[in-house]
């Protein structure tokens, strides 16, 4: 009789991925938290300073090519802001955890591999790709990133209070229940929210309090009025409702309740479009319907005696009498390159290559460069209002007390004008010629149903049928 051992348990877990279709084992001895695809080329404290600020050099090249002058000052604050902050923070972890520490080598590669990444960001939106350009102007307009947290602040300060409310509200503060006599309409949930809310049936609403005017408004004008989403799903609801009783028909539970109310309006936070400043509000509206201009490309600045992109056969002819000719003084100015000895070693270095077929050496152009649209008025215009439709304005209206939301929009196109009576008449007698086709039209095509399109079956021929068939 055969024994069976138990196989020994592996030392290591194996975990398997979602997909089945391509299996991989990872295994726990830990994450790779070393593994970095980027690797600083710099290993001295001074070649890492020259080698940062060549980077910073080149972010703020490109920043100066942005088709939008409020990008461009606003990208540009950005980079230096966090130069100068990861600089501090790196004086202070190289005075904790000393020079060659291996945590301060990990944070100059992680800040690396980011600055980088936004270098490359940047050149893509200035070669056009959509997604890029879209992101920087997302970013510059406050519909994602720092400045949408600062334009937030206004919505999620409440409305000052007369003596009398801020008296009762102070006394309504003392009389909070403890947590062990909380009830479901007593539970102390963010500010934003009405208290206590409203029970309908079996349902818990919380709605808005009247309280913040700034952040109801905004948020009942999106949901009203739906504009393009910028933080994923759109906004649809401006109130949250949660049942009462839990899936064993019991109350539900206090705890659970407030965590849910604190999910549903960090969830509201993260869809509301914070309105802009009038003055960045106006100058969208200017840039969308053509009333200011002098934005758009910015065209790009030529290096000085670089070598050209690719060789011309005027170039190799110049490239080979350069040792035995001088370069003549009334030359053409794309001759320049030839006065630069780097300039012409690396020529001959790329010929050479071409010649042994050794390869090429790393292509140094943007990737994506090809894959990008032109810059141009029109291709900014549509950019530009598709900010501006996320992005209202707050006015406050003294005759209703209220704050009146005005969202962007874009000019009318001629395709969406009122159609013209005066010239109705003289196509009057085409538009009853389109009716009258249509109308007949309707009445010939008939919808073909399912016990139609099935094949009827042939009928069989009946004695008599043969009969006849025979005799003739």
């Amino acid at each position: 009789m055969p024994v069976f051992t138990r196989r020994p348990a592996l030392s290591r877990t194996v975990f398997i991925t979602r997909n089945t279709k391509s299996t991989r084992n990872f295994s726990c001895a830990g994450p790779r938290r070393n593994y970095n695809p980027f690797t600083v080329q710099a290993q001295t404290e001074a070649e890492i300073h020259d080698e940062a600020r060549r980077l910073l050099r080149a972010l703020l090249r490109e920043a100066s090519y942005l088709p939008d002058s409020r990008a461009r000052a606003w990208v540009k604050q950005q980079i230096v802001s966090r130069f100068e902050r990861r600089k501090k923070n790196n004086k202070k972890k190289v005075f904790n955890k000393g020079e060659g520490s291996p945590v301060v080598r990990a944070i100059i590669v992680n800040g690396f591999k980011n600055a980088y990444k936004a270098l490359r960001q940047l050149q893509a939106a200035n070669n056009a790709e959509l997604r890029q350009l879209d992101k920087v102007l997302r970013l510059t307009y406050g519909r994602t990133g720092p400045y949408r947290r600062e334009l937030m602040r206004p919505l999620l300060t409440a409305d000052p209070l007369s003596d009398s409310d801020a008296v009762a509200e102070q006394l309504l503060k003392g009389q909070y229940p403890k947590p062990s006599e909380w009830t479901i309409d007593n539970v102390p949930v963010d500010k934003v929210f009405q208290q206590p809310p409203l029970l309908e049936d079996d349902k818990v609403l919380y709605v808005l309090s009247p309280q913040y005017s700034k952040f109801k408004a905004v948020i009942e004008s999106q949901v009203q009025e739906q504009p393009p989403a910028m933080r994923g799903v759109a906004l649809k609801r401006a109130d949250f409702k949660m049942p009462q009783k839990n899936t064993w028909d019991r109350m539900m539970p206090r705890l659970r309740v407030k965590k849910m109310v604190h999910a549903a309006y960090a969830k509201l936070l993260d869809k509301v479009q914070p309105p802009l400043k009038h003055e960045d509000w106006d100058r969208l509206h200017g840039l969308v319907h053509g009333t200011i201009t002098g934005e758009g490309y910015v065209p790009r600045r030529k290096r000085i005696a670089g070598k050209p992109g690719t060789l011309t056969s005027y170039d190799l002819q110049k490239l080979a009498q350069l040792d035995s000719i001088a370069l003549s003084s009334d030359g053409r100015q794309e001759d320049d390159w030839l006065n630069n000895q780097d300039a012409v070693e690396d020529a001959k270095e790329d010929l050479l290559r071409d010649e042994l077929s050794i390869g090429r050496r790393l292509d140094k152009s943007v990737k994506g460069a090809r894959a990008g649209h032109q810059i141009t008025p029109r291709l900014m215009q549509r950019m530009w209002l598709r900010i501006f439709e996320a992005c209202p304005k707050l006015e406050w209206n003294e005759e209703r007390n209220v704050w009146n939301v005005i969202w962007g929009s874009g000019p009318v196109s001629l395709n969406k004008q009122d159609p013209n009576d005066d010239l109705a008449p003289l196509f009057a007698a085409v538009d009853e010629k389109i009716e009258a086709d249509n109308n007949l039209r309707k009445y010939n095509v008939q919808k073909l149903l399912k016990r139609d399109m099935k094949k009827k079956p042939i009928p069989k021929p009946s004695a008599k049928a043969k009969a006849k068939a025979k005799a003739q």
